[in-house]
């Protein structure tokens, strides 16, 4: 994992694997099955988690790597939830 950000409606995650296309959903879906699962169990709940499935972008040049950084970085301060990066 490269870079991430977790908000209160989605997730933002920038991730490198040298397995191919395949890996990166095959993750996703282990992960989003196993959240689903522990929220569900702790709020006694049944249906469905997410309600999207994911989205997926290729960054296959330095410089949209290089974009993506501060994308995911800022992602909170865009949306009003914070004043600074820092926080």
């Amino acid at each position: 994992m490269l870079n991430y950000t977790v908000t209160s409606n989605h997730t933002h995650l920038l991730v490198f694997s040298e397995e191919g296309v395949t890996a990166l959903p095959r993750s996703i879906q282990l992960v989003a099955g196993r959240t689903a699962q522990e929220y569900n169990q702790r709020k006694s709940r049944k249906g469905a988690f997410w309600e999207d499935r994911y989205h997926a972008t290729a960054v296959d040049t330095d410089k949209h790597l290089l974009k993506c950084m501060p994308y995911i970085d800022l992602n909170m301060v865009r949306a009003g939830v914070v004043e600074h990066l820092r926080e």
